[in-house]
C-alpha cells in the first residue's frame, strides 16, 4: 500500500474547483473520494452529506487517521465540508481559498463548525507521523468550502 502521506503531500496547493474530482482541481468531497480510491482502493459516495451517512460514527476524542471529518461551513445544520483526519489534531482537505491543504481541528474556524466524523476503514491505516502545518498563516476567517 502506498504511503498516504507521500501521496497526499504531492497534491498540496492544487486549486479548489467546484465539482472537481481530478488533479485539475478538487472540491472537498472530490478530493476525499480521489484519495480513498487512489490509496485505499475504496469507492466513496460523491457528496459530503452522503459520506457522513456511511461507516461508523466516531466521537471527536476517538478520531484515528483516515477517519472522515465533517463541517457545517455554510450555516444551518447541513454538512457542507469534508476532510480526512491524519492525526495530531490535523486534517487534510480542499479549501476554497487555498486548495488542497491541512488544518487543525481545534482552529477556531473549524472547531466551531465541526459536525461529526465517521470511520470508513477498519484498522488498515497506521498511525501517521504528524505533519507540520504547511503554513502558520492565520486562516480562521477563510472560507473552507
Amino acid at each position: 500500500m502506498r504511503s498516504f502521506f507521500s501521496d497526499v503531500r504531492q497534491f498540496f496547493g492544487i486549486r479548489y474547483r467546484f465539482g472537481g474530482q481530478s488533479t485539475e482541481g478538487f472540491d472537498c468531497s472530490g478530493f476525499v473520494r480521489f484519495m480513498y480510491d487512489r490509496v485505499f482502493n475504496t469507492k466513496l459516495p460523491r457528496t459530503s452529506i452522503e459520506m457522513a451517512s456511511i461507516g461508523q460514527k466516531v466521537e471527536r476524542s476517538e478520531l484515528k487517521p483516515g477517519d472522515l471529518v465533517f463541517f457545517q461551513t455554510r450555516g444551518g445544520n447541513r454538512i457542507s465540508h469534508v476532510g480526512i483526519f491524519v492525526g495530531n489534531d490535523t486534517f487534510v482537505h480542499s479549501s476554497v481559498s487555498r486548495g488542497i491543504t491541512e488544518d487543525k481541528l481545534q482552529q477556531n474556524y473549524y472547531d466551531k463548525r465541526f459536525a461529526g466524523a465517521v470511520r470508513v476503514l477498519d484498522n488498515i491505516i497506521p498511525d501517521f507521523p504528524s505533519l507540520p502545518l504547511q503554513s502558520s498563516r492565520n486562516t480562521e476567517n477563510k472560507e473552507a468550502s
